[in-house]
């Protein structure tokens, strides 16, 4: 959030935000934190990421566990693929939605080539979570503190499906809001469905700002309009 709010400040101005899974959660945490710093807000998937409920006090086994685990991550070997028809393949295992040119799109850009074959320009740190996470109540409070119109898109196939935060629709919890789900599409929507997404996005960056939050058509697939000329 520090870099997001850093960034905002150095392009001056209010910002409009697309992000996707964790910083999806990352962009609504600035945008309650600093709500005069967002204009819109476009997040894929993020609502309710890294959310802890544990209450355990923080013991100083807890502290110790959280350093060892972590430091582990300074040992982690990067897998390396003999070949870059391995590596697309990876690729294809990881998201079945993508098709073949697409998975050899990401991969090409995604990958490094080494002695050996191929690894992934991946930084494992950036799977560090918190000793204490945020909980789901703070979340809440985060979230009724955003003022920009926000947009919540959710794959029709993804694993995920953060339509809905305990037991309630996501737009609920928010003042402008609306949730629409991309059909045939799974968590990395805008690798899936990329100009479904895009025509989405446009769609609702274009538009007169709600009064209020408008509640979404979660779980039904979500139809693009035709993009202006068409």
């Amino acid at each position: 959030m520090l870099d997001l709010v850093a960034l905002i400040d150095l392009v001056g101005g209010r910002a409009r935000v697309i992000s996707h899974s964790l910083g999806g959660a990352i962009a609504m945490l600035a945008a309650g934190a600093f709500p005069e710093k967002l204009d819109r807000l476009v997040e894929i998937e993020g609502a309710g990421a890294r959310i802890d409920e544990d209450d355990t006090r923080l013991y100083p086994r807890r502290f110790r566990d959280w350093v060892m685990r972590n430091r582990a991550r300074e040992q982690q070997a990067m897998h390396v693929y003999p070949t870059f028809k391995e590596a697309v393949a990876r690729m294809q295992e990881a998201n079945r939605n993508l098709d073949p040119k697409m998975a050899e799109h990401l991969a090409r850009w995604a990958s490094t080539r080494i002695d050996g074959g191929y690894i992934w320009k991946f930084d494992p740190w950036v799977r560090i979570r918190m000793v204490n996470e945020i909980h789901s109540e703070e979340m809440i409070e985060i979230w009724r503190n955003i003022d920009c119109p926000l947009l919540h898109l959710i794959g029709e196939r993804s694993h995920i499906r953060r339509g809905s935060f305990r037991g309630r629709s996501l737009d609920s919890y928010f003042k402008n809001s609306c949730t629409q789900v991309i059909a045939d599409a799974g968590h990395w929507m805008h690798h899936d469905q990329t100009g479904n997404v895009v025509k989405a996005i446009r769609s609702f960056l274009d538009a007169q700002p709600p009064t209020s939050h408008t509640t979404g058509v979660y779980g039904e697939p979500f139809t693009p309009p035709p993009a202006p000329g068409v």
